[in-house]
Order: C-alpha cells, then structure tokens, then sequence
C-alpha cells in the first residue's frame, strides 16, 4: 500500500478533516501499527495519545527503528526525517488503515455484537456460535476470552488488542473460510480494537431471569431435553447443553437467535434441528464424556458467585456424590479465596483442594486462606493438581459427579517464575482412558 492509498483510507468523518502529510515522496508503506516494539522499516507507527502519553518521544523511537511514516495528533513532535500524517483522531485512523491493510475482512462477514451482563453475555456468545456452526456457517467469538474459532484459538483477551490485531484476526478468519464472528464486549468501555465495525445485530442480554422460550424436560450430566415454546404449538428438542445456566442463556437469546440464523438464510425449523449436534458452552459445566458412569464438568468459576451457580447446576443433576476439585487463587484477596471455600464446602460432599496458579505464593498461606471460613474437614489437600483429579476421579461412584473449577479459561499452570500448559479437560481424558473408558483418548 502506498501513502497515498493509505491516506484514501482516512476520510473526513473519522478524522475530521483530510490529513495533511508534511510529505507525500514515500514508496509502499509495508504495515501499520501502534506498539513500539513491532515497528519494522517502512511501516506506518500511529502513535496514540496513550502512547504519548507514556512516551513522548515515541513517534523518535518508532522511526529510529525504521517507520517511515508517523499517525498523530497535530502538535507531536516528529523527527524532520520523517513523513507526518496529522488526524484529529488516531484510533479510528488505526481503525481504518488497519482494515484496509487486510482488505476490509469484516466487509466480508456478518458480525453480532452481544452486549449486557458480563457472565450471561458469556454463554450467549458461545451459544450463537455453536448454533451458526452447527448449521453449516463458520463462525468465530471474539471477547475477553480472546478468539476463537473451528480449529483455531487465540488467548489474548478483546481488551488488550489494537485495531490492527482485530483486523488480523477477521482476515485470518476470512481466509479460512469463515463467514460469521460473535463479539461479547462492553459497550461502556469499548475496546480500540472494535473502532470502526459495524454490527448486523447488536443483542442485549440485560439479567438473568426465567424461562420464557424454552422449558427444561430432563437435565442431565451427558445433555438435556426442552420444550421450545411457540404460539400455536411446542415441540421438544435434545441438546448437549447441561444445566439451567446454559439453558437459560439459550433462552435469552433465542428470539435474537432466530433473526440472526434468518440473516444467514436459515429459518426457525433449521435452528431446533441444530441443537442436538451444538457444542457446549466453554467453561459452563463442560462435560468430559468417555463412557464413564460418572459426570465429569470443567468449568470455569473462579469466584464465590460463579461456583455456587456451577455447583448448584450439578447437584440438580447429581443422584449421588457432588465432587469438586479446586485451587485458591493467587490473585485473589484472603476475603475471595475463604468465600470461594465456604461455597465449595457449603454445596460439594467432598472437596479435594489442590493448586490454581500459586505463582510465588505459599500454598500453606492460600490453602489457609481457602479454609478460614469452613469447619468441614478437608477431604484431600494435594498440591499437584493432576494427582487431585486421579484422585477425585477415582473416589467417584456410578451417579456420582465431579466439578473440575477454575481453569477451563486457563489451560496453563503459574508455578512460581514456570508456566506449564495444563487443561483439566486433557487430565481428566487421560486419567479416564488409563482406567478403561475408550473415548478417553481425545
């Protein structure tokens, strides 16, 4: 891209007014970006008044390392050497130049963006996901779980991407085919990175409430059945989905869901026929299902509130013993870990306390803080959280369940200054198919 097809990117209404290069005899501009570190030669350095802020002279820095040309607001400071394209606005110049540089990628895809309840709006974009997937519409989430898509995943949380990651991502995602990106953000404190895309749907998800579209039949640890509740007439459905958690999310936004699938060209009939074959929810009582006659769930609560809901979900599904295994967070207060404690002890029958992410704290001092507030004995304290799991695994009885909680969000372990990649999901598998299940080798 040449500056000047560079500058056709920014128009008057992102940035108030044309930008004025001091100089327009620059050759290919060979990319954009915003982070000092990925500056390469020939590449076009926005410095935004964040940057700035932190780093005055960072518009010298990004051409010491070979920027060509510098995106700022009028009155920074710009080496004479190099070329200067002023903007009232730098973000939404990143915005658009980043889009143009991987050809308009989101032009090319049909985007949700699902606002509202943080933890609700969660489930509510993985569901849709799941459900455009499931019919045959490759479809991608984008929030602050990071990105993911079939056969592709990336951690970085929403918030700590720029534009020209974004961008990156929905080529990324053009390229292989997919047509469609849910995107969970907070429309209070909008990330840089969703500066300048436009939305098909925006769907909000205010609290949870009840059942209004759709009524639980039979819950279950391998699925569920419901009642989809139409006007003139119901019909019932089975779904991998487990819980009222995810039942209830799906609800939500099942209305939203049926408009978006008509945009896509699927009508009603098509969505219900989906819902047996959908994925469940990532970190909502996710099953590991390897012929065992227990239930196993990974799940992702890694506070007081998330775990009660979690647990609550399971004994409703439990004809015997609740089992949890769980860590104290490092990151946590004393305060947060002793009611993460007192919930696990209050609803589980047996809790098998091991390590989250200790990083440098002393497990002594967190599984001290874990069961301050209980009196209930702790049923194994075991460090090694693979041993945990083998061992909660194997105390469980037919009609029995185990609740792995967590790190269904975090499949690595923080030992001190190590970090290992660790996935309940894979411990669980390995540990079910070395005591005879066959579809534990995943």
């Amino acid at each position: 891209m040449t500056l000047s097809e560079l500058l056709a990117q920014l128009p008057g209404s992102f940035c108030g007014g044309r930008p004025r290069p001091r100089s327009t005899a620059i050759g290919e501009v060979r990319g954009v970006t915003t982070r000092l570190r990925d500056v390469r030669p020939g590449m076009a350095y926005f410095a935004l008044p964040s940057e700035v802020l932190a780093n005055p002279y960072a518009a010298h820095a990004a051409c010491a390392r070979g920027a060509s040309v510098v995106v700022c607001e009028s009155g920074l400071a710009v080496p004479a050497r190099a070329t200067a394209v002023r903007v009232a606005d730098p973000r939404a110049a990143l915005a658009a130049a980043a889009a143009a540089f991987r050809s308009f990628p989101a032009e090319r895809l049909t985007l949700f963006g699902v606002v509202g309840e943080p933890t609700l709006r969660r489930g509510v974009t993985s569901l849709m996901a799941a459900i455009f997937n499931a019919l045959g519409v490759p479809t991608a989430t984008l929030g602050p779980s990071g990105f993911s898509a079939p056969g592709r995943r990336a951690t970085t949380p929403l918030g700590q991407l720029d534009a020209v990651e974004v961008q990156g991502l929905l080529g990324q995602h053009v390229a292989t085919g997919g047509r469609c990106v849910v995107v969970d953000f907070d429309p209070e404190a909008l990330p840089d990175g969703l500066t300048g895309l436009k939305f098909a749907r925006r769907i909000e998800v205010a609290r949870w409430g009840g059942f209004r579209h759709l009524r639980p039949l039979l819950l279950h640890s391998r699925g569920s059945r419901v009642e989809i509740l139409g006007r003139s007439h119901s019909e019932s459905a089975t779904t991998p989905l487990t819980g009222r958690r995810s039942l209830l999310a799906l609800d939500q936004v099942w209305p939203e869901l049926l408009k978006g699938a008509a945009d896509l060209g699927y009508p009603a009939g098509a969505v219900r026929n989906a819902l047996p074959v959908i994925s469940p929810v990532s970190g909502w009582l996710e099953p590991v299902v390897c012929g065992q006659p227990a239930g196993v769930w990974v799940d992702a609560a890694t506070d007081a509130v998330g775990l009660t809901a979690a647990l609550r979900d399971a004994r409703e599904m439990t004809p015997g013993r609740l089992h949890v295994v769980l860590g104290p967070r490092a990151a946590a207060t004393a305060t947060e870990n002793a009611a993460l404690g007192a919930a696990a002890f209050a609803l589980a029958d047996e809790v098998h306390v091991t390590t989250d992410n200790p990083r440098h704290r002393s497990l002594a001092e967190l599984y001290h803080e874990l069961t301050a507030a209980v009196s209930t004995p702790v049923s194994a304290l075991m460090p090694d959280r693979t041993v945990a799991i083998r061992h909660a695994l194997r105390r469980a009885r037919p009609g029995d369940s185990v609740v792995l909680a967590g790190k269904a969000d975090a499949p690595v372990q923080e030992l001190g200054d190590v970090i290992v990649p660790f996935d309940d999901r894979w411990v669980a598998a390995e540990v079910l198919h070395a005591r005879g299940f066959p579809g534990g080798a995943r």
